[in-house]
C-alpha cells in the first residue's frame, strides 16, 4: 500500500510557525491469519526504516478483519494482527507509552465483504504515526508591529519607515457575538517584504486562474489581525479598513489578493499605479527668481505669494527660490521613486486598498513557471552524510520576490532558473544549496536526485541573515 504523508500548517503567524506532520501505512493479511507474509513483512520493514524516530509523538495501530467468523473471533483476530505489527517496532526501542493499540474486528470495513477482493482490503492493520509539532523559529517570521487603539474613534496609523498608512473608522470591530467592541483593540500587522521572510512563512505563493496555476512575484504582503481583552474580534460587515500601501518593488500588472481560509487566494482589487503626489506643493529648486523686482527709491516692500492648499500642513523643508507646480488635493508624502532631494528615492504608494476582514493580503504580479520540473529528492550534507529528519523545504527563485514550500520528498521548479533550496530539519538545523548548484545539475522531470546541502545553522539565525547570505535586497 502507498504511504501517505500529511503536512499541515497549524498557524500562519505568531511567535513561531507550527507545522504538524503525520504518516500512515496499511498492511494487509492473509485469510484467517495474523502472521505477516513476506510481502507484508518487507513493506512494514521499509516503512519503519523511513520513520523519523527521534520525533515520534505517538503510534496508533488498529487491527481489522473481514466478516467471516463470529464477532468475538474476529475481535480477537484483529487484536492479534495489531500486536504482530507492534512487535516489528520493538527494534526502535521506543517508550511503550507512545503506542496506542486498537482492535475493531469486522466493525469498520473499507470495502464490501461480499467478494474476495473486498474481504482482502478489510483484512488489514492501519498504522498512524504522529510527530511532534515542528516550530519554525520566530526570527524567520516576517516583521510584526502591534498597535493599541481606541475603537470608538477614527484612527490613522503610520506603519514602518516606507510610509504605509492604515486608516480605521470608528466602530469598525465586533466581537464573536456581533456586538460592537468598546474596549481597547490590539492590532497586529505582520509584513513579508522579501523572499527570505516568505520562505518559512507557510503562506502559499501560487494562484489558480482559469484552472491554470500561476506563481506570485510579490510587491508586498502583509497579515493583519485584531483582538480585544485577549479575545478574537472581527471587522464589522458594514466597515472597511483602508490601507495606503508602500510597495516593495514596482512590477507591472499587479493586483490585490486575500488568502481565504481554504488556503486559496482571491483577487479583490485591481491596482492601477499612479504617481503619488507630494503632501505639499512640489517646490522645485530653480535658478530663476520668483518675480522681477523694480527698484523704487525710498519705498519699503514686503513680497508675498499665496499658495492655495486644502490638505493639512504636515511639514516640509523649504528651498529658496522655488516654483509652485499647482494645487494638489489628493496627495501623499512619498513620490514615485524620484525626488529632488538628492540621494533619496521613495517607493510607490498604492492608495485605497480595502481590508474587509482580518487575514493575509498580497500585492502581486503573477507569472507562469517555465521549464517546470518535478524533482524527487534525497539530501546529504557537504561530507556526504544523509541529512536526518528533513522537515520543511523552501525553494527560493532569486529572479523573483517569492518562495515556495514543499514536503522535502519532492519539489517543483524551473530547472533553468537560479533557485536555492532551504531545508529545516526537525531538530532545527538549517541547510542551503549553493547559488547555481541546481542549474548545473541539469534536472530532469520525475527523476531522483541526491542533493548536497551546506549546514548554515551557525551562520543564519534569522530571515535577515538568510537575505544577506543570498544577496536578497532587504
Amino acid at each position: 500500500m502507498k504511504t501517505r504523508i500529511a503536512l499541515a500548517v497549524i498557524c500562519l503567524t505568531g511567535k513561531s510557525m507550527l507545522f504538524a506532520q503525520s504518516t500512515q501505512e496499511v498492511i494487509l493479511f492473509d485469510y484467517d491469519s495474523y502472521a505477516l507474509n513476506e510481502n507484508a513483512s518487507d513493506q512494514l520493514d521499509l516503512f519503519i526504516q523511513k520513520l523519523d524516530v527521534e520525533n515520534i509523538k505517538k503510534i496508533e495501530i488498529i487491527g481489522h478483519t473481514d466478516s467471516d467468523g463470529s464477532l468475538v473471533y474476529n475481535q480477537e483476530l484483529s487484536r492479534n494482527r495489531a500486536e504482530t505489527v507492534q512487535q516489528k517496532f520493538n527494534a526502535l526501542a521506543l517508550d511503550q507509552k507512545k503506542f496506542e493499540i486498537n482492535f475493531q474486528g469486522e466493525e469498520k470495513p473499507v470495502a464490501s465483504n461480499l467478494d474476495d477482493m473486498g474481504k482482502q482490503s478489510n483484512r488489514r492493520v492501519e498504522i498512524l504515526v504522529e510527530y511532534f509539532d515542528f516550530q519554525i523559529p520566530e526570527s524567520f517570521i516576517g516583521k510584526k508591529v502591534i498597535f493599541n487603539i481606541d475603537p470608538k474613534a477614527d484612527t490613522s496609523l503610520i506603519i514602518g519607515e516606507r510610509g504605509t498608512m492604515l486608516f480605521i473608522p470608528k466602530d469598525a470591530f465586533i466581537d464573536a457575538n456581533g456586538n460592537l467592541v468598546q474596549s481597547e483593540v490590539k492590532l497586529s500587522f505582520s509584513e513579508y517584504t522579501n523572499s527570505a521572510e516568505i520562505a518559512f512563512s507557510g503562506i502559499p505563493m501560487t494562484y489558480k486562474r482559469n484552472n491554470e496555476e500561476w506563481n506570485f512575484n510579490s510587491a508586498g504582503m502583509f497579515e493583519i489581525t485584531g483582538s480585544s481583552e485577549g479575545k478574537r474580534i472581527e471587522i464589522a460587515e458594514n466597515k472597511k479598513l483602508r490601507i495606503d500601501y508602500s510597495l516593495i518593488q514596482k512590477p507591472d500588472n499587479i493586483d490585490f489578493y486575500q488568502l481565504k481560509e481554504n488556503g486559496k487566494w482571491n483577487i479583490i482589487q485591481n491596482i492601477n499605479k499612479e504617481k503619488p503626489n507630494s503632501m505639499i506643493p512640489d517646490f522645485n529648486i530653480t535658478s530663476e527668481v520668483s518675480m522681477k523686482i523694480k527698484k523704487r527709491k525710498g519705498e519699503r516692500w514686503i513680497f508675498t505669494r499665496k499658495i492655495n492648499k486644502k490638505d493639512k500642513f504636515i511639514g516640509w523643508k523649504p528651498h529658496m527660490p522655488f516654483k509652485d507646480d499647482g494645487n494638489r488635493e489628493d496627495a501623499t508624502l512619498l513620490g514615485d521613486g524620484t525626488s529632488n532631494d538628492a540621494g533619496h528615492t521613495y517607493p510607490d504608494i498604492v492608495k485605497g486598498l480595502n481590508v474587509e476582514s482580518f487575514g493575509v493580503y498580497n500585492c502581486d504580479q503573477i507569472y507562469r513557471l517555465e521549464n517546470q520540473t518535478n524533482v524527487l529528492a534525497d539530501y546529504v550534507d557537504d561530507k556526504g552524510n544523509k541529512i536526518n529528519g528533513p522537515k520543511i523545504l523552501s525553494l527560493i527563485d532569486l529572479n523573483y520576490n517569492g518562495a515556495f514550500s514543499f514536503d522535502p520528498k519532492s519539489f517543483i521548479c524551473n530547472s533553468k532558473a537560479n533557485n536555492v533550496l532551504a531545508l529545516f530539519t526537525n531538530s532545527g538545523k538549517l541547510y542551503l544549496t549553493e547559488k547555481g548548484q541546481l542549474q548545473e545539475m541539469d534536472l530532469k522531470n520525475n527523476h531522483n536526485y541526491t542533493i548536497i546541502m551546506k549546514d548554515v545553522s551557525d551562520e543564519i539565525k534569522s530571515s535577515e541573515d538568510l537575505a544577506q547570505y543570498l544577496g536578497i535586497k532587504i
